[in-house]
């Protein structure tokens, strides 16, 4: 099934199997904000969701999220960005 909002953002779905999905995004300035930093809600949240619906929707039957909220507790930031960078830096 094409989702064309997870493209248009760059998620790639890695595996998938019912109850289950990896998936990644390959952060580049199109996903930082005004100070430099990944938009949580715009990209972090949209990867969240887009794993949730792929490994609900793997069992054959249309599932679609009624409520979900996400802590973030520290800024994302990009490595080739003049920014300072935060995390690890494997991809």
């Amino acid at each position: 099934m094409k989702d064309s909002f997870s493209e248009l953002c760059g998620l790639e779905l890695i595996e998938n199997r019912p109850g289950y999905a990896k998936a990644r995004v390959r952060i580049n300035d199109n996903h930082l904000n005004s100070v430099g930093v990944v938009h949580g809600g715009g990209v972090l949240f949209t990867l969240a969701d887009f794993c949730f619906g792929k490994a609900a929707n793997a069992y054959g039957k249309v599932a679609l999220t009624i409520n979900c909220s996400i802590s973030l507790f520290c800024e994302m930031y990009h490595r080739n960005s003049d920014s300072r960078s935060g995390g690890d830096e494997q991809e």
